[in-house]
């Protein structure tokens, strides 16, 4: 019940059932440790993410690539990177979810060139990188501005690691674009997709012109937003 809530937008129930179980002296395993500090990722509520932690020996959290991944999930997306890296460093066994969690949490919050040399050590031990690999580094040159760098990675991961793109892929690359004023260049990645763009992308494209004032391509973009959001449609995407 912890993680099925969880797992599905739920957040409070889950850390409602989750301290129940306390009342009623019943220890919580490690599966459902790792939905309540989904839990509290969600909430950003970085000290009941400690309280829950607190609830499994360390010895399991190093050994359980599970809990592992959910704590440096909840550490870094609550703002204490340096807990997530701790943890990261300490774990005994690190599969590429792993990897790919510290990657995604270091770029979010702006350690982008941290997150790149992780790549670098990761195929260094043995991994490659899959796709959730490279959501991590897209991610990471959006929140930091990095078109040159994006472009790169994003051309890397269909052509040398044949990767195919997923939509996830083309919405940072199109958020990036259009953070920085790019907006031609991402619109014609949008029409370039091989799937059907989301809200989204379309959004993303929508808050560029806003920031960049460019009132003929919000228009467009805000039509396409309004079949996919219609209940968001308002006025907001008028004026650019």
């Amino acid at each position: 019940m912890v993680g099925g809530y969880a797992s599905n937008g739920h957040p409070q129930e889950a850390l409602e059932l989750f301290f129940a179980m306390q009342t009623e002296g019943m220890t919580p395993e490690c599966y459902t440790v790792a939905g309540a500090l989904s839990a509290c990722t969600r909430f950003g509520a970085l000290d009941l993410g400690r309280r829950a932690a607190g609830m499994v020996h360390w010895d399991e959290v190093l050994d359980n690539p599970v809990l592992g991944t959910a704590l440096i999930d909840m550490y870094a997306k609550c703002g204490s990177t340096a807990e997530a890296w701790t943890v990261f460093q300490q774990m005994r066994k690190r599969d590429i979810i792993i990897w790919n969690a510290m990657i995604l949490g270091l770029g979010m919050t702006g350690h982008e060139k941290i997150a790149f040399a992780l790549v670098g050590q990761m195929e260094k031990s043995g991994m490659t990188p899959n796709d959730n690999t490279f959501i991590g580094l897209l991610c990471s040159c959006t929140h930091t501005g990095l078109v040159k760098d994006g472009r790169r990675y994003f051309h890397n991961m269909t052509q040398s690691y044949r990767i195919s793109s997923r939509i996830e892929h083309y919405g940072c690359m199109v958020d990036l674009l259009s953070r920085a004023g790019l907006l031609e260049e991402a619109h014609r990645l949008i029409q370039d997709m091989p799937m059907q763009a989301n809200a989204v992308i379309w959004g993303a494209l929508l808050g560029g012109c806003k920031i960049h004032r460019d009132a003929g391509l919000a228009e467009h973009a805000w039509k396409q937003l309004i079949p996919l959001e219609p209940w968001n449609s308002g006025d907001e995407g008028k004026g650019g």
